[in-house]
């Protein structure tokens, strides 16, 4: 044949612009043979996403760019090409979990790409650029045998096999467009076209058969953008699957038959996402707006109304509070690209839905959320998610709220949301938005170590920092000074106000015993430093920035969200000298707590049992 060098390098040029343009999103997805997990190429890596849980593996973390993976039928191996070796893209195989890479092809004068299983899995078809052009070969699967089946000046792209193993479907602009052709997978005989469509795009590359051979999907571009569509086996009743101003691409069949994977810039970024064969049913896989759909999703099945009755002394009946925290901890970890997504969750029926929402923007500081921050507030049944509102228009710092949190902060019918206004106001004047530190904490949140305490065994230690800035940790006072913990509730709470006066009309008492007395904050700094600039306190303040101190001692750490009368705060938790927990009060109104007098009392007389006289039974 003639020289192909010149056909060769605009080959070359074509493979590498999509090579370049796909590795900067999540594409060419493939189904497990159980279909809960999809492989798929990003960011030059090859990654595993888990379809529920959107749990991702980075299975390959080489440098130079691997891409268009495929899912062995029986399980086992994970086919794909790369450039790791040489400059020439070549077909590697490797185990499920990344290990046992092995090298199929190696000819340094020609790209091998875009393979793929047969149903036996024992060949492999793939695009080669031997012949100067892009054509389709086959080979078994441990690399030889290899048999060119496509010899065409056109382009040949991404094959794929019938569920028989018998025959190959491929696109190829041989006619000028690109159409949707098949052949016998043995030697190529018994070509035929499949479509008369025309397709103009550049980047149409698959054409995918359903499980039952019936169907084949393809990427067109009929619109003026590329779309998936379905037709018959035989090239008839065509039809889109997909309509959006993004580009659509790499359709994968689900094993059953009932889903069709692929990705889409449909929201920016080039994601994975998943369609019904007839168009219903779409789902986003990947990317920060599913993360943020699955977090959501945990939020609106829990039941934050069953068993929240009170129940005594230590926690809350149910979980709600865990369910927020770590709902808020996983938004944080999202980062502010997950800003638009969570701004559509303020729009949510669900209440616990927007309160997570309001929470996460205010961590991330997320200005753009400014005005519909400020609808809530001003509209919102919810006074606790009006208050949280209230609070994160003054943690991202958004000076036009000023209007409405001054109508808030008077007219508001909670004093919840009139507290919470007020301080977002001091916020804005003083220019105090939300830090790396409160960040930091949530993010780091394990929930590993929530509800460590028991009574009788010993407490575990923590590190935090007070309202001055030094470090305070249990640890240092043990075999040396009894500890008191008081979680409190609000500074407005009138426990804790009265629970601060006993302790400055105590001072000389505490001070003269071997008792280290701590108040400590679920809430971040700024808050803290007005509070302790009311009082003239005596002892360390501290400050839990994302509650996790709290969550370990059994402390409910969110602010006031139970949505009923009940709350575990204010809590008191007495630490022995030996760093063993003698006694752990929780409790929200006046005769269920003792008092300070009684606290100090119970640890000069060793004495640990306390029971109010006004104590209130269960609710049933």
């Amino acid at each position: 044949m003639n020289d192909g060098t010149p056909k060769l390098l605009a080959v070359l040029a074509v493979l590498a612009l999509v090579s370049s343009g796909l590795q900067a999103g999540d594409a060419h997805s493939n189904f497990s043979p159980d279909d809960s997990r999809l492989v798929y190429m990003s960011g030059g890596e090859v990654k595993v996403v888990n379809i529920e849980t959107g749990k991702v593996s980075n299975l390959t973390n080489s440098p130079t760019g691997d891409m268009c993976p495929h899912w062995s039928n029986d399980g086992e191996s994970i086919v794909f090409d790369s450039q790791r070796d040489d400059p020439h893209r070549d077909l590697y195989a490797m185990a499920v979990d990344g290990t046992n890479v092995r090298r199929l092809t190696d000819k340094p004068d020609q790209q091998d790409k875009c393979p793929a299983f047969s149903p036996d899995d024992a060949h492999i078809t793939y695009i080669c650029t031997a012949n100067g052009d892009m054509d389709i070969f086959v080979m078994a699967s441990d690399g030889t045998g290899v048999t060119n089946l496509t010899n065409d000046p056109g382009s040949d792209r991404c094959p794929s096999w019938t569920p028989d193993g018998k025959k190959i479907t491929f696109m190829s602009d041989r006619t000028g467009f690109f159409e949707v052709y098949i052949f016998n997978a043995t030697d190529g005989s018994g070509l035929k076209q499949l479509t008369d469509l025309k397709i103009k795009g550049s980047n149409c590359w698959v054409a995918a058969v359903s499980p039952d051979g019936k169907n084949v999907c393809f990427v067109g571009d009929f619109e003026g953008n590329n779309e998936l569509y379905i037709m018959d086996i035989d090239g008839k009743n065509v039809r889109n699957l997909t309509q959006n101003a993004g580009g659509d691409q790499w359709p994968a069949w689900s094993h059953d038959g009932k889903s069709i994977a692929f990705s889409s810039t449909r929201t920016g970024a080039e994601r994975l996402y998943l369609i019904q064969p007839d168009g219903s049913g779409l789902q986003q896989v990947t990317g920060v707006e599913a993360d943020v759909r699955r977090i959501l999703d945990r939020v609106r099945e829990h039941d934050f109304e069953a068993n929240s009755g009170y129940e005594g002394v230590g926690d809350l009946t149910d979980d709600a509070w865990r369910v927020r925290m770590l709902a808020i901890r996983d938004l944080v970890r999202s980062g502010r690209e997950a800003g638009p997504a969570l701004r559509a969750g303020l729009s949510d029926d669900n209440r616990h839905v927007r309160h997570v929402c309001v929470s996460a923007l205010g961590i991330l500081g997320v200005q753009a959320a400014g005005e519909e921050l400020v609808k809530l507030l001003s509209d919102d049944p919810d006074p606790i998610v009006r208050g949280q509102s209230a609070q994160a228009l003054g943690q991202i710092g958004y000076d036009k709220a000023a209007p409405a949190l001054a109508a808030a902060a008077k007219e508001d019918k909670s004093q919840h949301v009139q507290h919470r206004a007020d301080l977002a106001i001091g916020r804005l004047k003083d220019k105090q938005t939300t830090s790396a530190e409160v960040m930091a904490a949530w993010t780091e949140l394990d929930e590993a170590s929530f509800r460590q305490l028991e009574v009788g065994k010993a407490a575990p230690d923590f590190e935090l920092k007070d309202t001055n800035g030094t470090t305070w940790s249990l640890s240092a006072f043990k075999n040396k000074k009894t500890v008191v913990l008081i979680w409190i509730f609000a500074d407005w709470c009138p426990v804790c106000q009265r629970e601060f006066q006993d302790l400055i009309t105590m001072q000389e008492q505490f001070k003269q015993s071997d008792i280290q007395v701590f108040t400590i904050e679920c809430h971040d700094r700024y808050r803290s430093k007005l509070m302790v600039g009311d009082h003239d306190m005596w002892w360390p303040h501290l400050v839990d920035n994302a509650g996790a101190v709290g969550a370990m001692y059994g402390v409910d750490p969110m602010e006031f969200v139970v949505h009923d009368e009940w709350i575990n705060r204010p809590a008191t938790i007495i630490v022995d000298p030996e760093g063993i927990v003698r006694s752990a009060y929780y409790g929200t109104y006046w005769g269920d707590r003792p008092t300070i007098e009684q606290t100090f009392e119970m640890i000069k007389t060793n004495s640990y049992e306390f029971r109010h006289p006004q104590r209130r039974e269960p609710t049933k």
